[in-house]
């Protein structure tokens, strides 16, 4: 189980160590939420697919700030997963390895559904070509080349479901047939996600400046992910962990904090140094911050304990959580 589904579950003992040392939840929600009630909130014009939103807006966020390899994406394990044979690649001139083999992804078992490898590196080698041309980072894009990046992140968005979860057969990925083209693929995105998309986007490169930021890390993991079945948070940004919203409600609640709490923990050796922690409300256009000792003020009835000591409690409860 990852740590937000050991947060969600009221019986696991990650859960009941959080409602435990970490009452004053109320405190933070009700700062943000005050903050948040007087701003306008961008809405979309029809009805979309809320998580596939989120986690599209989350990828074309991240590549405001750097490219990173598509190898490294959560996306490109879940297109291993759905894939319908082994893909290979070359370790030297005389060794060929089977990625799904290499990352110990399983095969497909009967009737799951499947793309084939065909498809799947034709798409993240068009991704990759397109990327190089286009630079996202740091700025935004004229609208042919925004939108079809956008294309690209909705495709990234329902690969990156594959892993986190047992691939659906109703995922829009298995739609159009076993062997989709890179065009089949980009047009899965209805026209109006993509103009809600474009005007998140614009929000977000109007709030970062990249050149204001000297250290990022995208998609981060944490020494003690592994402990809890998994952990991947958003953004790092100068020691800052930054969670992204993509939330129609203009508020946040109790397991937000504890989600955002949780990444700090699971950052057993202070690898990040992480100083500050918060959340971008990107419908609100809001970024919301805190030390993360004010945080833990805040959180706990007493004197919070050292990070360290915080952390070392943590690890004896996710050391014995269910992976």
């Amino acid at each position: 189980m990852s740590l937000t589904s050991l947060l969600g579950n009221r019986n696991s003992n990650v859960r009941a160590f959080f409602e435990e040392r970490f009452p004053g939840t109320r405190k933070v929600t009700g700062e943000v939420n005050a903050l948040l009630r007087g701003v306008e909130t961008i809405r979309p014009v029809k009805n979309v697919t809320w998580t596939t939103m989120g986690i599209a807006f989350d990828y074309r966020m991240r590549y405001h700030f750097a490219v990173t390899p598509y190898q490294e994406l959560v996306a490109w394990n879940g297109a291993l997963k759905v894939s319908d044979s082994e893909i290979m690649v070359s370790v030297d001139e005389d060794a060929w390895v089977g990625v799904k083999a290499l990352l110990r992804i399983p095969p497909l078992a009967p009737g799951d559904p499947s793309l084939s490898k065909e498809t799947i590196e034709s798409f993240f080698g068009s991704l990759d070509e397109t990327l190089s041309e286009i630079q996202p980072a740091g700025r935004m894009l004229n609208r042919e080349k925004e939108e079809l990046l956008l294309r690209y992140c909705v495709v990234l968005a329902h690969f990156d479901a594959c892993f986190r979860a047992k691939p659906s057969p109703t995922s829009p990925l298995f739609s159009i047939g076993k062997k989709p083209t890179v065009d089949d693929l980009l047009n899965l995105a209805e026209p109006h996600w993509i103009d809600d998309l474009r005007v998140l986007t614009q929000g977000m490169v109007n709030k970062f400046d990249l050149a204001a930021f000297g250290n990022v890390v995208l998609n981060p993991t944490f020494s003690g992910s592994s402990d809890v079945g998994g952990a991947d948070a958003d953004l790092i940004l100068d020691g800052c962990l930054i969670e992204i919203k993509t939330t129609i409600r203009a508020s946040i609640e109790k397991m937000h904090v504890y989600q955002l709490l949780g990444y700090v923990l699971l950052e057993y050796y202070d690898d990040y140094k992480l100083e500050n922690a918060g959340f971008y409300m990107a419908r609100q256009c809001q970024l919301v911050t805190w030390p993360i000792k004010e945080i833990l003020e805040r959180l706990m009835p007493d004197k919070p304990p050292a990070l360290t000591e915080l952390r070392r409690e943590f690890r004896e409860v996710a050391g014995i959580a269910p992976a």
